[in-house]
C-alpha cells in the first residue's frame, strides 16, 4: 500500500513539474510574441516621425525663402537638390537640402563653393526624397517615404519663376 501511495505522489509531482513547465514556456512565448510585435510599433513610429520632421523643415525652409523667390532645384551630384539662397553681409549663400545614404541633409555653404554632400547635417531618415515644380501655377511638389509610409504635399510659391534655372 505504501508502494502504491509513493506512485501516486510522484505522479502528482511529474503532472505539477509539466503544469509548470508548459506555464513557463507558453509565458516566454508570449513575451516574445510581444516583444516582435513592439518592435515593429515602434519602427513603424520612428519611420513616421523622420517623414512627418523632414516634411515640416521643408516646408518650414520654403516658407522662410519664398519670400525673397531665392528658390532653386537642380540635380546634384546625389540627385535632386532644394537650393535656399540668401544675402548675409552682402556675400551670397546656400541652404542645399539633398538625400543622400537614406538620410535627408542640410549643407549651409557660401554660394561660390562647389557641392559637397559631406559638409552637411542630418535632419531625418527617409527613403526617397522627390521635388517638382509645377511653373504654369507656381507649385512645388514635395514627395518623401520612408518604410512604408508616404507624404506628399503641393505648396504655392508667391513668386514667379521656375526654381529649376
Amino acid at each position: 500500500m505504501n508502494n502504491r501511495h509513493g506512485r501516486s505522489n510522484l505522479i502528482q509531482m511529474i503532472i505539477t513539474l509539466l503544469l509548470i513547465l508548459c506555464f513557463g514556456a507558453g509565458s516566454f512565448l508570449l513575451v516574445a510574441a510581444e516583444s516582435g510585435s513592439y518592435k515593429r510599433l515602434k519602427e513603424m513610429r520612428e519611420e513616421c516621425l523622420n517623414l512627418r520632421v523632414g516634411m515640416n523643415y521643408l516646408l518650414t525652409r520654403i516658407r522662410q525663402f519664398d519670400a525673397t523667390g531665392a528658390i532653386t532645384i537642380y540635380d546634384s551630384p546625389v540627385g535632386l537638390c532644394l537650393v535656399l539662397r540668401e544675402d548675409i553681409g552682402g556675400e551670397a549663400y546656400e541652404t542645399r537640402i539633398f538625400l543622400q545614404d537614406n538620410k535627408m541633409r542640410e549643407c549651409f555653404t557660401p554660394a561660390y563653393e562647389p557641392f559637397n554632400a559631406d559638409a552637411g547635417f542630418d535632419i531625418a531618415d527617409i527613403d526617397s526624397f522627390n521635388i517638382d515644380y509645377i511653373n504654369a501655377v507656381g507649385l512645388i511638389n514635395i514627395e518623401l517615404s520612408g518604410g512604408n509610409d508616404k507624404r506628399s504635399v503641393m505648396i504655392k510659391t508667391g513668386t514667379d519663376g521656375d526654381p529649376f534655372e
